[in-house]
């Protein structure tokens, strides 16, 4: 009797598009009977969306359709799970986008090959779908370590780069400069300050760090404060990026004035009410730097 083989993974960051939806269910049910047992839903807390009269067979599009329009036409489906399965011969495969940061899948058959080959189209399917941050941020799968039941562990997996990747990672980063800036300036002026030196321009550069010191300590209530709205604004920042890796299937791209609204019904409340305090008071505070 072939031994059956059962392989369960997980993305971050896969945030597919209506039409690439339908693409990895295709490939998902790829080598499938028409009498299949299939489920799919889309659950909205305790209320489960379902496609009619689709126990057996494959998922279509326009299954699909029936779901998002009883849903409301939403933006988003945050938590859609598929399933297909047959017995002759035994395979089945589940998707589970979201809720929160992970798409989970898992692909089971008693003929190893096809598990395997089927894990990897599946794999690489939801790799290339996935936000631009996530594929810098998180770019390697996990798997689940054989023997557990929810502890995931990081697989190699060779991923084709882009330098858009490049370019998100140093654009995403750029916040967090001036605040590093700022430290090396204050560690340079402290070890200035510290040693007057031998030479006629450790002389001069010491005379310059404690003139520095001086002006620092003239604006050190201002500064305080500018520094400390800076960090929370980067919180903001932070919790802002991190909804990029959150797993769902994008219906309609967000627009950019909603996202700074507190009536969206997906606006980060903590996050915003972060930004738009630090904002302010960082403003506040820059012209009373700058004034005085």
């Amino acid at each position: 009797m072939p031994m059956k083989l059962a392989r369960h993974g997980r993305v971050k960051g896969y945030r597919p598009t209506h039409c690439q939806l339908q693409e990895i269910i295709e490939v998902a049910q790829k080598d499938f009977s028409d009498t299949s047992e299939t489920h799919m839903f889309y659950s909205q807390g305790d209320f489960k969306i379902t496609p009619t009269q689709v126990d057996k067979g494959k998922i279509l599009p326009e299954h699909i359709e029936e779901i998002i329009k009883e849903a409301g036409s939403p933006d988003e489906l945050n938590n859609l799970i598929f399933a297909i399965s047959q017995d002759v011969p035994m395979q089945k495969v589940e998707i589970h986008v979201g809720f929160g940061d992970w798409t989970t899948y898992r692909v089971e058959s008693d003929d190893q090959t096809w598990a395997y080959g089927r894990y990897y189209e599946l794999t690489d399917k939801l790799l290339s779908d996935r936000s631009l941050y996530a594929k810098f941020r998180a770019s390697q799968p996990e798997i689940l370590k054989e023997g557990t039941d929810n502890k995931w562990r990081t697989t190699s997996w060779e991923v084709a780069k882009d330098w858009r990747e490049l370019s998100m990672a140093v654009a995403t980063s750029f916040p967090w400069w001036p605040l590093v800036a700022s430290g090396v300036f204050g560690f340079t002026i402290a070890a200035y300050a510290a040693s007057p030196g031998n030479s006629a321009i450790d002389i001069q550069d010491h005379k310059q760090a404690l003139q520095d010191v001086h002006d620092l300590h003239a604006h050190a209530s201002a500064l305080i404060i500018l520094v400390t709205l800076y960090i929370i604004t980067l919180y903001a920042y932070r919790r802002w990026l991190a909804s990029w890796l959150r797993s769902k299937v994008v219906l309609k791209e967000p627009l950019v004035m909603p996202q700074f609204s507190f009536r969206g019904r997906k606006s980060d409340a903590v996050g915003l009410a972060s930004f738009y305090v630090a904002a302010f008071t960082l403003i506040v505070a820059v012209v009373t730097v700058i004034i005085t």
